[in-house]
């Protein structure tokens, strides 16, 4: 009698010609889960509801991490945490320098990075994640990648205020004269604004800075306003003027309105930029300026740090517009005190 043969799931059905595991039907159509981008979209959520982020910045990290998940699609990318690794950051990093800047590849990166970090500090440890460098990542930024802003000159500011203006307009132009007497990102001016801000020894605000105050560091940090008459009488015509404006609101109609007052004022001179300064101009220049002023009236970079909330080398390598007969004067002083 023949005896039947062994029945064998279709599973376990090994294909004679190449020893290889026959694949179900329900294999086939089972799909893997997109660990990395659901990773991402965890920490995007986790961005979006945090206090501590302004409107503005929320919008630019969620820019940023768009172009990261178009790169995971279009490149077919295998979605696992792999992605996260050294490597595969590496990739993404060329793959966003052959289509854009250095400059954008550099910040696109940067906030991938942050990202990465933030997940290993939370669920590092259960998923493999692990935390990146970002300095390694980062490419030489040609002049031309970069957006350059300078130092508004007197004659400017005489122009500017030797105008006509309508009550919006005179509340934007006084705005950005307040912006470079006191050296506070807009965010953070309009923070003072709203009146959010601590007295210190009488004549010193102490304000908490929105962008500086990051997600991941989780510290505080504040940036000193030193009170002048000036700065005082602009804050009671603001008591008087302001009403409630978002953060995002008021960066968005402050650069409106300031590129209609250095346009009708005739400040039209060509930046560094290339342009017209009237086209150029954002409330950022006064930031600037104000770093300029202070280091020419012989305040130390350290103090000026402190009064911008940042740290020292942003004050010598970014905000400082000091002119060669700066420098030489400064050189000269420093001669005659040797003496």
């Amino acid at each position: 009698i023949r005896k039947n043969p062994k029945r064998v799931s279709n599973s376990n059905k090994i294909n004679k010609k190449d020893k290889e595991m026959v694949v179900t039907s329900q294999f086939i159509k089972a799909k893997r889960t997109p660990k990395a981008t659901n990773a991402i979209k965890r920490v995007l959520q986790q961005w979006k509801e945090s206090n501590r982020i302004s409107e503005g910045t929320k919008a630019h990290y969620f820019n940023e991490i768009k172009f990261w998940l178009k790169w995971v699609a279009d490149t077919n990318q295998r979605d696992g945490y792999s992605l996260f690794e050294t490597n595969a950051i590496y990739d993404y990093r060329d793959y966003i320098a052959k289509k854009k800047t250095a400059k954008n590849a550099n910040e696109k990166v940067r906030t991938l990075c942050q990202a990465i970090n933030l997940l290993a500090k939370n669920e590092g440890r259960k998923r493999g994640i692990k935390k990146v460098d970002i300095s390694i990542f980062k490419l030489d930024v040609c002049e031309s990648d970069s957006f350059v802003r300078e130092e508004i000159l007197q004659e400017d500011f005489d122009k500017l205020n030797a105008i006509e203006c309508n009550e919006k307009e005179e509340f934007y132009r006084k705005l950005f004269i307040f912006q470079t007497l006191i050296g506070q990102r807009i965010s953070d001016t309009n923070t003072i604004l709203q009146g959010k801000y601590n007295i210190v020894k009488e004549k010193v605000l102490s304000v908490r800075n929105k962008k500086a105050s990051r997600i991941i560091k989780k510290e505080d940090k504040t940036s000193l306003v030193i009170m002048t008459d000036e700065i005082s009488e602009l804050m009671e015509y603001f008591k008087k003027k302001y009403t409630y404006i978002s953060d995002e609101c008021m960066r968005n109609y402050a650069n409106k309105y300031l590129k209609i007052l250095f346009k009708k004022a005739g400040i039209t001179r060509i930046s560094k930029n290339g342009k017209p300064l009237c086209e150029d101009i954002s409330t950022h220049y006064a930031r600037h300026t104000f770093c300029t002023r202070m280091l020419r009236q012989k305040r130390s970079c350290e103090d000026v740090a402190m009064m911008m909330g940042c740290g020292v080398e942003m004050v010598r390598r970014i905000y400082q517009h000091l002119t060669e007969d700066d420098r030489a004067e400064k050189l000269l002083n420093s001669l005659k005190e040797a003496v």
